[in-house]
């Protein structure tokens, strides 16, 4: 940041305007950690939180993290959830006195959050976020499209590097009405379709059985990746530049995962 006298608190107030802490999961980690209560010279905004992130962040001299995925400490493991964790990274970012902001299940359930951002983005129109079930958001296409088609839409627009899907319909032109959950969200499958009548759900993170059951119950998947999520960047760096204008300095990490396919 410039100019201005910028705490890592008042970056937090501002998007929290939005994108509600009171909205995030009870285990879930959102807010400021490792706060240092200095002005923020720049920020690295991030999917995770990596060492490759935090490289970025002191290669550019920034001194704030905000990062959708929370960073785990041994203070966040309990009898029935043991996180793993990164104490090497932990101490490099002591060490730089890098402050972090955390927007997970606070954004995912928010109004304008992760799901409805990626509706958006693939142009469906009549959008909905589910009363009962924030992360999911229900929409419609224009046109009837194959699920080849939507398929490579979502692998274009989200960087995803790998897109599964079935078709269990055998839909070649008629897909319409679609769910989107982002992040790991089958569990959610049964209810979306049952109550919206979907042609399609669209989330991520399935396993081989949840692949036989959504087989099994006649269920349209499209699994974008995780990384699918990185949209949160974007979206993040849009929200800071239209508050803070030229006093924002702002920067963006990738997440890569080193996987190779064949």
């Amino acid at each position: 940041m410039k100019k201005m006298d910028i705490k890592a608190q008042d970056i937090l107030n501002f998007l929290t305007k939005k994108y509600d802490l009171s909205k995030a999961e009870a285990w879930d980690k959102n807010g400021l950690f490792f706060d240092e209560q200095q002005t923020i010279n720049n920020v690295q905004i991030a999917l995770d939180i990596t060492d490759d992130v935090v490289n970025d962040a002191i290669l550019n001299n920034a001194n704030l993290i905000i990062s959708h995925h929370p960073l785990f400490t041994n203070q966040d493991s309990n009898d029935e959830v043991n996180y793993f964790v990164n104490i090497d990274l932990i101490e490099k970012i002591k060490k730089n006195k890098i402050s972090l902001i955390h927007l997970h299940t606070a954004f995912d359930a928010s109004a304008n959050g992760m799901s409805m951002q990626m509706a958006k983005r693939l142009g469906l129109l009549n959008l909905k976020q589910d009363e009962q079930n924030p992360y999911l958001v229900v929409g419609e296409l224009k046109l009837g499209v194959s699920v080849d088609y939507i398929s490579r839409i979502i692998k274009q627009k989200f960087l995803s590097p790998i897109i599964k899907y079935n078709n269990v319909f055998r839909l070649e032109t008629n897909l319409k009405k679609i769910g989107i959950i982002g992040g790991s969200g089958y569990k959610f499958a049964d209810d979306a379709f049952n109550r919206y009548q979907l042609d399609m759900l669209i989330t991520s993170d399935l396993k081989y059985h949840n692949w036989l059951d959504a087989q099994a119950k006649k269920q349209n998947i499209i699994d974008m990746n995780h990384l699918s999520e990185s949209i949160f960047i974007d979206v993040i760096y849009d929200e800071l530049t239209k508050f803070y204008g030229n006093d924002a300095n702002l920067n963006k990490s990738l997440s890569i995962i080193k996987i190779n396919y064949i």
